[in-house]
């Protein structure tokens, strides 16, 4: 039984019809193969890209300058939670 089209686009994870198992995309198998590999060891974080280190450093600098998380969230079109983690250093 496969599931509708609106769950498949959320989870990419399809099950093989040969044997009834998981199919993980290649980004998928080597990310769980590297924790495994390295089960106990932190990795290295996964490269920011330049647009959003732009958005990160001008949301910092907003903030700074006196705008309100909502506001933040609103004019960059992501959440108060995102907006939070990146006024933290989180990275996602």
């Amino acid at each position: 039984m496969r599931a509708p089209p609106e769950r498949e686009a959320r989870n990419p994870r399809t099950i093989s019809p040969l044997w009834g198992t998981t199919l993980y995309t290649l980004e998928q198998a080597t990310s769980r193969v590297l924790q495994q590999l390295y089960r106990g060891f932190s990795l290295p974080p996964a490269p920011v890209s330049p647009l959003k280190r732009e958005r990160n450093t001008a949301i910092r600098a907003q903030y700074a300058a006196g705008m309100s998380v909502p506001d933040l969230a609103r004019r960059f079109g992501i959440s108060e939670q995102r907006v939070h983690q990146v006024l933290r250093g989180r990275k996602k």
